[in-house]
């Protein structure tokens, strides 16, 4: 869920953009001319169109936004009291921190589709990974002429790269990735990654330069990795592979993590990055698998090219959705039920009360801040069969209420109070879905109908139970 919109589209994806965000607030000024005008501009004259002023956790919610704070607001700091590295440290720690908000894009994407079932959504998603890219590119650049390393020629092909790599994002209309779209970005993102790497070995060497801490090399390795990383997660998206998506977001993070580690054990950022790294690794995988095979068959069926799903997804990164293709994404799908909350509202009085809260104050489940953890917790939460046993339980549960209250739903009642009244007929204290509903509705009666760490605390242990 986008933060705030890029206004490095057209007025009018720029305006579908705000209309289902309700965002505001500013954004990077679109190019007045052909994009192939900005080829032959400068590094700083390229970047100075960016508007990368948003607040530490990036401009997309996720399950990264903890980490992402830690890195700029502790990481960078510490890193930036190193006299050698100073400037340069605190922007490549900031560069891989923007980065990271690829992440949070292409998680939150996949989560719109498997949630929400809405590709129009999972589509829009994705401008916050454009915009991440952009501003990652300028701290990468910034970083670059501030290092000790700024007279070498790999450091001129760094920066080229990185411009390249910011222009291939930066159009009024999608042509600027070309008719291979995701190959296109993929080959800029990893023309990065492989550069960066090479600095990062001369970084390692005797190579004659005055302030070349040894700090400097573990630094440039971090934004490699992680470009790298990012890379083969798209080139998965693109081909349909969910676990590969799964795999690939979560070895992004991990990779950070490590990273971050080496270079400042015991770093506040560690703890965040190890749990963003378990919930991508938990959720999407059984998110997406089902889903994106069920994607390819309907895409398939619809006499799509195999290469149709990665055109979906660089009209996401360029502004535009194919309705064509997202309406034959929309016949997908991947679980051959409904939405979690019209499931949840399936059941009799406590899965309609929990689907509520899950769209507390009107936001769609799918788009929960922080929503991922969430979805991991409801589809795997410590068991194999995850979802269908919450579902299975609280079925249970409304059953055993039913009987109690003489058989008739409607005669139960459907406000907080009223239901912890009637929990004890589930059992006493050894009951753990007794006192799990019970600690959400207490929550709920408390007037905390927004408490929603609590109600996914509260709904992990009733799964790991």
């Amino acid at each position: 869920m986008l933060k705030n919109p890029i206004s490095l589209l057209s007025v009018g994806a720029a305006a579908l953009l705000l209309a289902a965000c309700g965002g505001g607030g500013g954004g990077s000024t679109p190019n007045a001319g052909n994009p192939g005008d900005d080829n032959n501009a400068s590094v700083n004259e390229v970047f100075a169109k960016f508007d990368c002023s948003f607040a530490a956790e990036g401009p997309v919610a996720g399950p990264l936004d903890e980490a992402q704070s830690a890195l700029i607001e502790q990481t960078a700091s510490n890193l930036g009291d190193n006299e050698q590295l100073g400037e340069s440290a605190v922007a490549i720690i900031t560069g891989v921190s923007r980065l990271l908000d690829v992440v949070d894009a292409l998680a939150a994407s996949g989560e719109s589709l498997a949630v929400s079932q809405d590709p129009e959504l999972a589509s829009q998603d994705l401008l916050g990974a454009t915009q991440a890219l952009q501003c990652g590119a300028a701290s990468l650049a910034e970083a670059g002429q501030a290092s000790p390393l700024a007279t070498l020629p790999e450091m001129d092909q760094l920066l080229e790269d990185l411009k390249n790599l910011a222009l291939a994002l930066d159009a009024q209309d999608p042509a600027t990735l070309g008719p291979e779209g995701i190959e296109t970005l993929t080959a800029r993102i990893a023309d990065v990654a492989e550069t960066l790497s090479a600095l990062a070995t001369l970084a390692a060497q005797d190579i004659g330069l005055p302030g070349v801490p040894p700090e400097l090399q573990g630094l440039l390795t971090l934004p490699s990795i992680l470009l790298a990383d990012i890379a083969d997660t798209l080139r998965a998206a693109g081909t349909l592979d969910g676990q590969g998506v799964a795999d690939g977001l979560s070895t992004a993070v991990g990779g950070v993590l490590s990273g971050v580690l080496n270079l400042a054990p015991g770093d506040a950022a560690a703890g965040p990055l190890a749990q963003a790294e378990a919930s991508l690794r938990e959720g999407l995988g059984q998110l997406l698998v089902p889903l994106f095979d069920a994607i390819a068959g309907q895409l398939s069926d619809g006499g799509f090219q195999p290469d149709a799903f990665a055109d979906f997804l660089a009209g996401g990164f360029a502004g535009e959705t194919d309705f064509a293709l997202a309406g034959a994404i929309a016949g997908a799908d991947g679980f051959g039920t409904a939405p979690l909350a019209e499931r949840l509202a399936g059941i009799p009085v406590l899965g309609d009360i929990l689907a509520q809260v899950l769209a507390a104050d009107g936001v769609d489940t799918g788009e929960l801040e922080g929503g991922l953890p969430l979805i991991s917790a409801l589809l795997s939460g410590g068991g194999e069969d995850g979802l269908p046993s919450l579902l299975e339980a609280l079925q249970s549960a409304a059953g055993q209420l039913q009987s109690a209250g003489g058989g008739d739903a409607s005669e139960l009642p459907t406000d907080a109070e009223g239901l912890l009244a009637l929990l004890p007929q589930l059992g006493n204290g050894d009951n753990p879905l007794a006192s799990t509903l019970q600690s959400i509705f207490s929550t709920l009666a408390s007037g905390d109908s927004g408490g929603l760490q609590g109600l996914l605390d509260s709904l992990a242990g009733l799964l790991g139970a």
